[in-house]
């Protein structure tokens, strides 16, 4: 009986891949700048140790004058190589791997390789339709760098409040309400600045890691925030009209 059911799966995946190949068409272009755009669907987001959710969001292409670059639902992507319609990456541990091609159905569009996991075996597919050109594809890339260069700034002075342990800074950087997520059943919400020296003082009892990150816009939990990390807690920052701030903290695990 297992071995009809792996004959069937089989069967199954080849007959999908077959009719996906027939539905869309290569889309080849002799100028790469021509994949410029902004591109909609269903795509990974990466959560912790090879796991990943499916989520809708976007894939921006924008072309700087020499090559394509990649905005991977708001994360920058530098591990891109594009061959004829082809994206692949490139680095030690995936290289050639495909992450997707430029296809035509109805629409222009990006046709996605999902990551294999359990609910998408291995060459499963995502159409993302193309919803928008290469002036929207320029906009948005350009603004999510320039924001990710301010936030390395402010980490920079975050940072050294934190070492100096200087308090009325740090309370500066804090949004309020500000919420303690390190218990799940018991989250704390300050409304007022007052209220922040004593949490301020547990977080200084951390170790801050030099490494920091931002998440993808489609992550259900975290979706835009970037986070500095500890030895004890987590700290995660949103911007919020023209500056970042410390919007809550959770412990280690998120």
């Amino acid at each position: 009986m297992k071995i009809y059911l792996l004959l069937f799966s089989i069967y199954f995946l080849f007959i999908s891949d077959l009719f996906s190949q027939i539905k869309y068409k290569d889309n080849i272009q002799s100028e790469i700048s021509s994949y410029a755009g902004v591109y909609e669907g269903y795509l990974d987001v990466s959560l912790c140790c090879d796991v990943y959710e499916t989520s809708f969001g976007t894939i921006v292409f924008y072309y700087d004058g020499e090559s394509l670059k990649c905005l991977y639902d708001g994360l920058i992507s530098d591990h891109l190589t594009i061959d004829r319609n082809i994206a692949k990456y490139v680095g030690e541990y995936v290289e050639g791997q495909i992450f997707g091609k430029f296809v035509k159905s109805n629409d222009d569009g990006f046709l996605y390789y999902y990551e294999e996991t359990d609910e998408h075996p291995a060459g499963s597919t995502s159409f993302l339709k193309k919803i928008g050109d290469s002036e929207m594809a320029s906009k948005i890339f350009l603004e999510v760098e320039k924001e990710l260069k301010e936030f390395e700034e402010f980490g920079i002075q975050f940072r050294k409040a934190f070492v100096n342990k200087n308090e009325k800074e740090l309370i500066s950087m804090i949004n309020l309400p500000f919420y303690d997520k390190r218990e799940i059943l018991n989250i704390k919400e300050f409304k007022h600045e007052n209220e922040l020296k004593s949490v301020i003082r547990t977080m200084l009892k951390t170790n801050l890691d030099e490494y920091s990150f931002k998440y993808q816009n489609s992550n259900r939990s975290f979706g835009g925030l970037y986070t500095i990390q500890g030895d004890l807690m987590f700290f995660y920052f949103q911007k919020i009209g023209t500056e970042f701030k410390l919007v809550y903290i959770t412990n280690i695990f998120g």
